[in-house]
């Protein structure tokens, strides 16, 4: 709290604060930053006996904690993989892994992407899902076009009659591969949830070739192996930082 109150007011404070009795279960940790708390041993008692949820600090002041947590913080962002959010624009480059998902499934593509990305493969997948504007079409039928694999993300909310843009993207996928040998491997449908190949309003070209099932978009070590030998003309030259 930073300041030296005594006893029962540091108890009233806390009380009101809260709203309920110390000893009530709380979500998470409550942290007592105040250097002077130490040398009331009885208020030190009232915390561990009543308040197992709560942390005191008695070498960092309420300003120093604060800072010391938002320094934390930021250079825990810092680290963020390339998956974050940060990165709306990012060009996609020649032959990466395109992911095409309904807006339903954005965190299960995120983390498809985050996991191809930590296995050196470049994936690209519009994190906005912006459904309008023809200079926006244009641009992602142009990825599409550029990518080296079209990964379809499948589940049941592929499977709504409504029109939808990732229907779109699924035939220029399908224009893209019918000018490519029968033998390349262009469209990777991966399903995310329990969906069956059987499922309507699936072209196709997408039920005759091999599903992938990663439940939630987390894949199985053994996938992750699969996809290192399959995304071949997506792998990150080893030159480049």
């Amino acid at each position: 709290m930073g300041c030296n109150f005594s006893d029962w007011l540091a108890r009233f404070f806390i009380r009101t604060a809260r709203n309920t009795r110390p000893s009530c279960q709380i979500d998470g940790m409550e942290f007592f930053a105040d250097p002077h708390t130490a040398q009331d041993q009885s208020f030190v008692l009232f915390l561990k006996r009543f308040s197992r949820h709560t942390e005191l600090l008695t070498t960092l002041g309420a300003s120093q904690f604060a800072a010391t947590l938002a320094a934390a913080w930021q250079k825990r962002s810092k680290k963020r993989p390339p998956g974050g959010e940060t990165e709306i624009d990012e060009p996609m480059t020649e032959g990466s892994v395109f992911i095409s998902y309904p807006s339903e499934d954005r965190e299960a593509a995120s983390a498809l992407r985050l996991q191809l990305r930590e296995l050196g493969i470049r994936a690209w997948l519009d994190r906005e899902k912006l459904e309008g504007g023809d200079d926006y079409g244009e641009k992602i039928r142009t990825n599409v076009e550029r990518s080296g694999y079209f990964l379809a993300v499948i589940s049941k909310n592929t499977q709504t009659e409504e029109r939808r843009w990732f229907r779109k993207e699924w035939q220029w996928a399908l224009d893209a591969a019918s000018q490519l040998d029968e033998s390349d491997r262009f469209i990777v449908p991966v399903v995310v949830d329990d969906t069956d190949h059987t499922a309507k309003r699936l072209p196709q070209r997408f039920r005759d070739v091999h599903w992938l099932r990663s439940p939630g978009g987390n894949l199985s070590s053994e996938q992750k192996v699969q996809f290192k030998s399959m995304f071949v003309k997506a792998m990150t030259d080893p030159a480049k930082p």
